[in-house]
């Protein structure tokens, strides 16, 4: 019947199409190319692609193709991995009825952050560009949060007793390394600094 003859033809092209699409995947495969790329390379095409319109490219187009699939691919795996290594510090000032918060990332510091965000600048100088040797970073870390930060170092102690209204749990922002676990992490920004760095 013309219904049977529809299901046939349709099931022919399928399996063709399925073909295709093996055939394609497997000679990408043996050149070398590893499967994300390959995916990548077979997704580039408007519709599935045969094995011949893949040879018709030539060797320089499938090499081509290849690299800027896997440059894709490069960029995408390095914004995701930024993405979940992006933390949230919740920043107060009192002196001023304000608060905001930043975005930061793993293994940056306050300082990265006055880099990024202006307003932020604008309370903390970061004067000895984060080698501990001034104290106009001094952050007042929440009472909640202090505990669950490592521990401050001698050099970091020494500067904190310079440190303009330094409180229990103050800290030098530039020697406070985020991480996963200070996501929410919030500080108090005091009203002044002492700026006793002097650059040789």
């Amino acid at each position: 019947s013309m219904f049977i003859n529809r299901q046939q033809l349709f099931f022919r092209r399928w399996t063709s199409s399925e073909s295709g699409i093996t055939e394609a995947m497997r000679f990408l495969l043996n050149k070398g190319y590893n499967q994300k790329v390959v995916n990548g390379m077979l997704k580039a095409f408007p519709s599935s692609p045969s094995l011949r319109e893949l040879q018709q490219l030539g060797s320089v187009g499938i090499q081509e193709l290849a690299k800027a699939v896997a440059k894709e691919i490069e960029r995408a795996e390095k914004f995701k991995a930024a993405k979940d290594s992006e933390l949230s510090i919740h920043i107060t000032i009192p002196h001023h009825h304000t608060h905001f918060s930043c975005k930061a990332h793993k293994g940056e510091t306050f300082l990265e952050l006055t880099q990024r965000y202006a307003d932020l600048k604008s309370y903390l100088e970061c004067s000895c560009g984060g080698i501990a040797a001034c104290s106009t970073c001094h952050v007042v870390v929440d009472p909640e949060w202090f505990s669950q930060l490592p521990p401050p170092d001698e050099s970091e102690l020494d500067m904190l007793d310079l440190a303009y209204g330094v409180t229990p749990t103050s800290r030098l922002g530039c020697q406070i390394k985020f991480d996963k676990s200070m996501d929410g992490l919030k500080v108090i920004l005091p009203e002044f600094s002492n700026d006793l760095y002097y650059a040789p």
